[in-house]
Order: C-alpha cells, then structure tokens, then sequence
C-alpha cells in the first residue's frame, strides 16, 4: 500500500475495519467469560456515537 488513500481503501473494503473491531469485542468478551468476569448468558453491548455503530454491526454479524 503507498498513500493513505490505498490504507483507508483496504479498511472499508468488505467492512474490514468494522470486522477487525468485532473481532476485537468477542475476544474480550471470551475473555471475560472463560475467567468467570461474565455470565455468557448475560452479556449485553451499548454505545454512543461510533459505540453504536460497532454495536449494531455485531447485532447483525456476530
């Protein structure tokens, strides 16, 4: 890649960039269940602004 323009082109290309954050929620999330933080049956996701578009994307994709 060799202009910003190439980067941010990649990141969007088949919502890359929104799946690479998903991505980084349900490991955390895994996380917190596998040590006994969260109940896998309770886990809720919120956000605001940018929150809210990541959550609504793992609504829909997770």
């Amino acid at each position: 890649m060799k202009t910003w323009y190439d980067i941010n082109a990649a990141n969007q290309k088949n919502w890359g960039e929104r799946r690479s954050l998903l991505s980084s929620v349900l490991t955390g999330v895994s996380l917190a269940v596998d040590r006994g933080f969260a109940d896998p049956a309770r886990v809720g996701i919120t956000g605001l602004s940018d929150g809210a578009s990541t959550a609504a994307f793992a609504l829909i994709n997770a």
